[in-house]
């Protein structure tokens, strides 16, 4: 699944940080309370391992945002493909 489907998905639609009811910051404590520390830790790395269990994909992140996202990569209605 991709990040945006997550909480269309059981398990994970039936979890705390997929609803909309429970205030933010107790959303995001849950999701991330839910990662354990090993698996966050991979996940600071270039090519993070992603974490299966939320439905968090392996993905390519390098190490700074000057240029923007390599993959996917944002779109614009213009000559340029990808923001630079």
């Amino acid at each position: 699944p991709v990040w945006s489907d997550v909480c269309t998905q059981e398990p994970a639609r039936s979890k705390p940080f997929c609803d909309p009811s429970v205030a933010l910051e107790d959303r995001v404590s849950d999701y991330t309370e839910r990662i354990p520390t090993k698996d966050q830790i991979m996940m600071m790395n270039n090519q993070a391992a992603g974490f299966a269990p939320l439905g968090i994909p392996p993905y390519q992140w390098w190490s700074e945002g000057l240029h923007g996202p390599l993959e996917p990569c944002v779109k614009f209605q213009d000559k340029c493909a990808c923001p630079t």
